[in-house]
């Protein structure tokens, strides 16, 4: 039953658009994941202002709450949280290129005095070392962009090859350059749903759907993936959820046909209705549920 919920996420790939976490009972995660991401907002405004030393200082801290979540908290949101960790290496990487050495020396002495340094006594220039991704400081944000449209594009097409790994190493190069791009993180919540990786695909539909509750797309494979931890209840109010938002999706509609057919006993009247408002919205039909739910067609 869950792979037939999972073909529906070929629907989405194909008609995906770059338009497009609730608690985890983790609270005290989900704090620290917000402190860091505002200390990374700050560090982006920092760098997009070239005032390069707070943005260093800021990167630094976020780097070491980013760090410090991924050990506490090794079961929550581990992509989001790596993609994170790789993204203010990469931006380290790229400021170190551009200041010059009376900078370094004002960041170190700046870093020195303060009371709690937001890394150890690690050296500036050794933060970067462990995930060395060269992100030239040339690189322009139209470059960025060119390389991002390109890497979503290729990505829906591993994807509906069935070409899986290659899409997700394609998408991991992605959310380095850019982490909060919203298509290539719900086409990574979509490698995971192929892969069975059900957690870490409702980590990230969670927090699309808390930036934005409207986003049709990431509450399917919020469904697919409550569906995939059993969790069979849930997995309808998400289809349904994508039903107020759009009630010609056709992806919704056959999930909640699928959904219907897995309970005990089966709701064959409800599922028959939402095949045929899938099929009606341009679903391709299914062999296993023309037979179980529509009248079978005289052979001539």
């Amino acid at each position: 039953m869950i792979r037939s919920i999972l073909f529906s996420i070929l629907i989405l790939v194909a008609g995906l658009s770059s338009a497009a976490s609730s608690d985890d009972g983790k609270p005290s995660a989900s704090m620290q994941f917000k402190k860091a991401q505002q200390m990374l907002t700050t560090a982006d405004e920092a760098r997009d202002t070239e005032n390069y030393a707070s943005a260093i200082k800021h990167y630094q801290e976020a780097l070491f709450s980013y760090t410090k979540l991924s050990k506490n908290y090794p079961d929550w949101q581990p992509g989001v949280t790596q993609f994170r960790i790789v993204y203010c290496n990469n931006q380290l990487e790229a400021l170190l290129k551009k200041i010059d050495d009376k900078q370094i020396s004002a960041i170190t002495e700046e870093k020195n005095n303060s009371k709690k340094p937001p890394v150890s006594a690690t050296p500036t220039n050794t933060i970067i070392e462990s995930a060395r991704v060269p992100t030239p400081a040339s690189t322009t944000p139209q470059d960025n962009k060119a390389t991002i449209d390109r890497i979503q594009v290729e990505a829906k097409l591993l994807i509906e090859k069935g070409d899986i790994q290659k899409a997700r190493s394609s998408l991991m190069d992605g959310l380095k350059i850019e982490p909060d791009d919203k298509t290539l993180r719900i086409l990574m919540g979509m490698v995971h749903c192929r892969e069975n990786e059900f957690e870490n695909a409702m980590y990230i539909a969670e927090s699309l759907i808390q930036e934005d509750p409207f986003n049709a797309t990431a509450r399917i494979i919020l469904g697919t993936a409550y569906f995939g931890l059993g969790k069979v209840k849930d997995a309808a109010k998400q289809m349904e959820e994508t039903l107020a938002i759009n009630p010609k999706s056709a992806e919704a509609h056959y999930n909640l046909s699928q959904i219907f057919l897995s309970t005990k006993p089966a709701n064959t009247n409800m599922a028959r209705k939402h095949y045929k408002s899938a099929l009606e919205f341009g679903a391709k039909p299914d062999t296993n549920l023309n037979f179980l739910l529509l009248e079978p067609v005289p052979s001539k």
